[in-house]
């Protein structure tokens, strides 16, 4: 069953080996996880910084194959996966320009 992560608030750093042994699995399974998972939505309400981790999350979708997204409110968050699953469900793309809100 298709799913979208939704992510709020600051998350605990990763020390390096941790982040490096989660990107090589990615990479490794992004294929088997395109299947079901849809899309990663953060919420951060502050327009600084959802813009600076707009950039990151760029490249980060290039890497891992996975769509990210960055929105300033849970209703955002929750609007934008429904809109996600719903397009995967009607057999459509579900692409959309990144959101910079």
């Amino acid at each position: 069953m298709p799913f979208v992560v939704i992510m709020e608030g600051d998350q605990p750093a990763e020390n390096r080996e941790d982040r490096k042994a989660g990107g090589i699995w990615l990479k490794r399974n992004k294929t088997a996880l395109a299947a079901t998972w849809k899309a990663v939505i953060g919420i951060e309400a502050s327009a600084i910084k959802r813009a600076a981790i707009q950039v990151q999350m760029s490249l980060a979708t290039k890497a891992f194959g996975t769509r990210l997204e960055i929105v300033a409110s849970q209703k955002e968050a929750l609007d934008l996966a429904e809109t996600i699953l719903k397009a995967k469900a009607d057999g459509t793309d579900g692409w959309y320009p990144p959101r910079l809100s």
